[in-house]
């Protein structure tokens, strides 16, 4: 089974099944979960409800004992273990007691709704329409709650009360494995209106008697008919097997996984199937099959070459400088028309069937590549995947579906895969990913090594058309897809803008700004569209703290709808909104005649900033703060990389450190600003805070660069970060890290470059020094330094 990632933070679950609350397999299952650190409130039928289905009814009080005479006659409709009050029955079916944990028990127990819903494990399985188990994880899913049923072939009904049976014991492990697994690949742990049905084999004497014997498949619910839309691409297939088909295959221990619809209870869309494989990562297999299954990267099956699958990336990919995949199979469907999937397949059946011609070797892989790009092995087949598919591979799976903490959310980013299931190819949405995703595959690719090249133009100008178009429609113009369309681009000019250090495009916030002005708060009504609410602002904020300007505080975009979800990111935000116009105000004074007295009132406007800013701090969670590294404790390729002082920062993860950053950016603007207003000791206090704040950022270059002097692969982890004794840098870090690092740490020292003047000495040459780092590792344009003041103070 391998080493899962598994997160160490507690996870609200609320857990039912359809054979009883005091059945064997759903205590033993509770008993797994609460060990693994989550906490688990316990709602189930009181009695044994197996192929109830989705039946409801209010409960009622008992007639009969419980099941196992848990509870007496006469016994009220729910109750609970008067020991363990996290044991509840409800006299009802499955569906209503998941209702009754949701609804009731979960605000008593977590304080607000559970972030997971698991059923089972049900003795018996893959009766999907009729299973109780299955009945309350898809009600759970409707509701909003992410869902997964788990059944078992082995076992009977059998009273908690009896010997733990080796099924149970062993059904539990494999589904806390997967519950922890889905945990661990952060929220949304599944995508909205999806459900996870997981089926396990038989448990034996001699094989599969123990968890580590069993593989997990993804799979799907039903059998596939002659206008079945394709399954997400595995083992060079666009075809998954049945769940019954999977669990009966032999030799070895098989446990199906599949990704259903809720509302329909049955197979979910290869968009979604691909987002939930890549969440399950490492914990799939693949089912063998007549001739020998491949499982190596993408690039190496394409290549028709042997991969050693080294994770997180192969070896073979490494020594040739390309960039892999890794072992995230199809997320290539994401972005395509199920039947232009179908038809690629079609083509590339009959092509094998045509008989084989002599072809002269063809040129590089990558038409565009210079003269000085590294030497690439010598390719004689054609690969069949254009390059389309691997950029959006890359960027869905290095950047959409990240590793983040889900408290710095208030981006979009993070939203996309709620859109993978509808997303048709020729959509504003569609095409606008496509550019973004260019641009990145293209900036990190050795044989390209440029984000704005063609290829990247032409979806741009295309995604722009198409926008254009969705904007004429009353009904497509107020969705969440062209919103999110239009955010993407303006994520677009920002990341080019940065690449080329080209002055910031309003154009596209501006858009987005009138969209939601457009929308009214009539509109603003779901989870999606909160989400997509605090998106716009933070991009509005951003953009003007970036160029100056002030924040037009429209009504409707700043406005809020009730239930606005709030986090540490999102209350930076507020701050920085006023910040944001202090700074604007101030550069609108620097270029006009206004009296001292406008000049008094912008410094005691930014020192109430200033104040309010320091109050940050103490409203995020413990665990976000950076703990310091000695410099002795460091390893020397990383001094020598880039080290400022004595100590470096080590975060929570990167996204913690980016949120700090921005913090720390905004701190050192106002700060900068009172110093330019101030005089005397005032002013050297604000110029020894701007210098200290310069110092904190600068601390954050080790965790964010490590080692790293000169270009690599995505996913290498040759390089060195710090970490803390007696620990390790956890896996998922190299590949943030090199995702995010550099243009993580591009704005904020910008920002210190353009307050330079105030700088000491030693600042000012570790900035510079750091700027021409990222500048060679993420090939960004560095501005002229003659544009700055690049004297220091001593």
């Amino acid at each position: 089974m391998g080493l899962l990632p598994f997160l160490t933070q507690a996870t609200n679950i609320v857990l039912s099944n359809d054979d009883g609350w005091a059945e064997i397999n759903i205590r033993t299952f509770y008993s797994m979960l609460t060990q693994a650190g989550n906490s688990v409130v316990l709602s189930a039928p009181a009695d044994n409800r197996s192929g109830t289905g989705s039946s409801d009814a209010p409960a009622t009080r008992l007639t009969k004992p419980c099941e196992f005479n848990s509870c007496p006659t006469g016994s009220p409709p729910q109750g609970f273990n008067a020991s363990s009050p996290r044991f509840n029955y409800v006299n009802s079916y499955p569906v209503t007691s998941m209702r009754y944990g949701i609804q009731t028990l979960s605000p008593k127990f977590f304080g607000g709704p559970p972030e997971l819903a698991v059923a089972g494990p049900n003795v018996g399985g893959l009766t999907t329409l009729i299973s109780g188990t299955v009945g309350a994880a898809t009600s759970a899913a409707q509701s909003g709650i992410p869902a997964i049923a788990f059944s078992g072939t082995s076992g009977s009904q059998t009273a908690w009360t009896a010997p733990t049976p080796p099924y149970a014991s062993i059904y539990a492990d494999l589904a806390k494995n997967v519950t922890q697994q889905l945990i661990a690949s952060g929220t949304p742990f599944l995508p909205p209106n999806t459900w996870l049905n997981v089926n396990f084999p038989a448990v034996g004497s001699s094989s599969c008697s123990s968890a580590k014997d069993f593989r997990f498949v993804l799979s799907r619910i039903n059998d596939a008919g002659a206008g079945t839309a394709p399954d997400v691409m595995r083992c060079g297939g666009t075809r998954l097997p049945t769940e019954r088909a999977v669990v009966a295959t032999k030799p070895g221990c098989w446990a199906s996984v599949s990704v259903g619809r809720a509302d329909t209870k049955g197979d979910a869309a290869a968009g979604v199937q691909a987002v939930v494989a890549g969440k399950l990562g490492g914990l799939l297999s693949y089912m063998p099959h007549t001739g020998k299954p491949s499982t190596g990267c993408q690039v190496c099956k394409q290549r028709h070459i042997k991969c050693d699958e080294t994770r997180p990336s192969c070896l073979k990919c490494i020594r040739t400088r390309r960039v892999c995949p890794g072992y995230t199979e199809g997320l290539d469907l994401v972005l395509r028309f199920q039947n232009q999937v179908a038809k690629a397949g079609a083509e590339r059946r009959h092509k094998r069937q045509q008989p084989r011609i002599a072809r002269s070797p063809p040129e590089s892989i990558l038409s565009n590549s210079s003269a000085s790009s590294p030497t690439f092995l010598a390719i004689y087949t054609p690969l069949p995947e254009s390059q389309d598919f691997y950029a959006h591979t890359f960027f869905v799976s290095c950047y959409v579906t990240a590793r983040r903490d889900p408290r710095t959310e208030h981006g979009f980013l993070e939203l996309l895969p709620s859109f993978f299931d509808k997303l048709p190819s020729s959509s504003a949405l569609s095409l606008s990913l496509s550019a973004v995703a260019h641009c990145y595959f293209g900036a990190w690719e050795p044989a390209i090594r440029n984000a704005e090249r063609t290829e990247v133009q032409k979806f741009y100008i295309k995604a722009l058309g198409a926008l254009q178009l969705a904007l004429r429609d009353p009904q497509e113009c107020v969705s969440d897809e062209v919103l999110v369309a239009v955010c993407l681009l303006a994520f677009f000019e920002d990341t080019i803008s940065a690449l080329m250090s080209r002055t910031r495009m309003e154009d596209h916030v501006k858009g987005a700004t009138a969209l939601i002005k457009q929308r009214r708060s009539s509109t603003m009504t779901s989870d999606l569209s909160k989400r997509l609410l605090i998106a716009v602002r933070h991009h509005i904020i951003t953009n003007a703290l970036a160029t100056g300007m002030p924040v037009q505080e429209v009504s409707e975009v700043w406005q809020d709808p009730e239930h606005l979800p709030s986090n540490p990111a999102t209350l930076l935000d507020a701050m920085n909104l006023q910040a944001a116009n202090v700074l604007a105000a101030a550069a609108q004074y620097a270029n006009s005649n206004s009296s001292d007295k406008v000049q008094s009132d912008l410094l005691l406007r930014a020192r109430t900033v200033a104040s309010r800013l320091q109050i940050w701090p103490s409203l995020v969670p413990q665990e976000w703060w950076p703990v310091s590294l000695a410099r002795e404790l460091i390893p020397q390729e990383i001094t020598e990389a880039g080290l400022h002082g004595d100590h470096c920062d080590i975060y929570h993860d990167t996204s913690v450190c980016d949120t700090w950053l921005t913090w720390r950016s905004t701190c050192l603007r106002v700060f900068a600003l009172i110093a330019d207003y101030e005089q005397g000791e005032a002013k050297s206090d604000a110029v020894l805070q701007l210098q200290r704040t310069a110092d904190d950022i600068f601390a954050a270059v080790p965790f964010m660069l490590g080692s790293k002097s000169m270009p690599a692969d995505m996913f290498d982890t040759a390089f060195k970060y710090p970490c803390l004794p007696g620990q390790m840098v956890p896996l998922h870090h190299y590949h943030s890290a090199a995702a995010f690092g550099g243009l993580t740490l591009w704005s904020p020292l910008k920002t210190i470059m353009d307050h330079v003047r105030h700088l000491r000495s030693n600042q000012v040459l570790f900035l510079g020094q750091q700027i021409k780092r990222i500048g060679t590792l993420y090939d960004v344009r560095i501005p002229d330094r003659g544009s700055f003041h690049w004297g220091g103070s001593p």
